[in-house]
């Protein structure tokens, strides 16, 4: 048995080091833009380096990503693949480039890390759960009730 959500907008960020406009490691990550603000538009970040997530991971997300990333007019430099999210929080902290995260990350992100929404990231992106209809566990049924509660509003 499955579940499945679907929101009507994927809500991304780009993930980029706080400091990465002012130290000199992180302009190597994009230095026309050592002095400037956060970009706003994805088609500002073609250049510059991404920690992208691994396509074995979740090719769907993989290639929602890529198509994004071509509609915006540029095909993304990956400079370094990530397993989970935690690891591209990691690498971007280090100054490897920017990565595409969840805005529900941004309680666990480091200081030294920030999100810049882009709004034009707003495609359909579908999530869905599977679980084992016959076991009975309490903190499946909340989940369950939690994600009809969500999809519902």
């Amino acid at each position: 048995m499955a579940a499945s959500w679907r929101g009507d907008r994927a809500r991304h960020r780009i993930c980029q080091a706080c400091g990465c406009y002012a130290t000199d490691s992180c302009s190597r990550c994009h230095p026309r833009r050592a002095s400037d603000s956060a970009p706003r538009q994805l088609a500002e970040l073609a250049g510059a380096p991404f920690v992208w997530f691994d396509p074995l991971r979740s090719a769907a997300h993989h290639r929602f990503l890529l198509e994004q990333c071509r509609q915006a007019g540029f095909t993304p430099r990956i400079a370094q693949v990530g397993s989970d999210i935690p690891t591209l929080i990691g690498l971007v902290a280090a100054g490897m480039g920017y990565a595409f995260v969840p805005e529900t990350i941004s309680p666990t992100c480091p200081r030294t890390v920030r999100l810049v929404p882009i709004d034009e990231l707003d495609g359909r992106f579908d999530v869905e759960f599977v679980y084992d209809g016959q076991a009975d566990s309490p903190v499946v049924q909340q989940f369950l009730a939690a994600l009809r509660t969500t999809a519902n509003t």
